[in-house]
């Protein structure tokens, strides 16, 4: 990786996991995952460019959000996510970052970022719809590499967002299209799972800090107006 002050770095990684080929049988090309990212900031009114991997974050993660975050601990302000909406990919997972373009802009006080991915993923199938998918990036069997890159996934989105001093209010939507369907098993757990060749979310989050008390939540769509909401409260009784 390469990086100049905070306004440019790109890299790549390679991984290779226990199991698999190296350079020979189906590895022929090296490592069995290769990633790499180019990220620009501060370019005027573009806040941030990403080009090859990124993360996307939206609100508090109903909808979305890629990077690392942390569930309910001692240190109780990490109970709410926060992050830059749009981030380079530097890992080595194979699953959780989009692969294309994206751009943050700034104008004063609004913000809005759009992106755009086309990359693919590992499932299983049944007949001719998606059962799973997997998200280990294990390619050591038959099977594992039977599952390798079978469906194709497109996905496009958008955040915009005002801040405030003490307050902001953003929109978040994300639609996805899969060259294969997906289909629910029927179990109860199966309910609310994607299904179809399409998908999207939709939500809308907010904070706002008045003294010692800081509010923060998101509600969130899908497709079929399913709705899940998140509301938090942080405060401060003394200093």
């Amino acid at each position: 990786k390469y990086s100049y002050r905070d306004l440019l770095q790109y890299g790549i990684t390679g991984d290779k996991d226990a199991g698999e080929q190296f350079f020979k049988g189906n590895q022929s090309n090296g490592f069995d995952f290769y990633s790499f990212h180019i990220f620009l900031r501060k370019l005027g009114w573009i806040k941030a460019l990403a080009l090859g991997d990124f993360v996307i974050n939206f609100g508090q993660g109903l909808t979305h959000w890629q990077e690392q975050a942390f569930k309910k601990s001692p240190a109780v302000l990490n109970i709410k996510r926060q992050g830059a909406v749009l981030k380079p990919y530097t890992a080595a997972g194979e699953f959780n970052f989009h692969r294309g373009a994206a751009l943050t802009m700034q104008f004063k006080k609004w913000q809005s970022t759009i992106f755009t991915s086309l990359r693919k993923w590992d499932a299983a199938l049944n007949g001719e719809i998606v059962s799973s998918v997997q998200l280990s990036g294990f390619h050591r069997t038959k099977t594992e590499w039977a599952n390798r890159n079978r469906v194709k996934t497109f996905a496009t989105g958008a955040n915009i967002q005002y801040r405030g001093s003490r307050r902001h209010v953003g929109f978040n939507a994300i639609h996805y299209s899969f060259s294969i369907p997906f289909g629910p098993s029927g179990e109860p757990y199966d309910m609310y799972a994607i299904s179809g060749s399409n998908w999207y979310n939709t939500s809308i989050d907010y904070s706002y800090t008045y003294a010692n008390c800081h509010v923060y939540g998101e509600i969130a769509t899908d497709k079929n107006f399913n709705t899940a909401m998140l509301h938090g409260m942080l405060i401060s009784a003394d200093p």
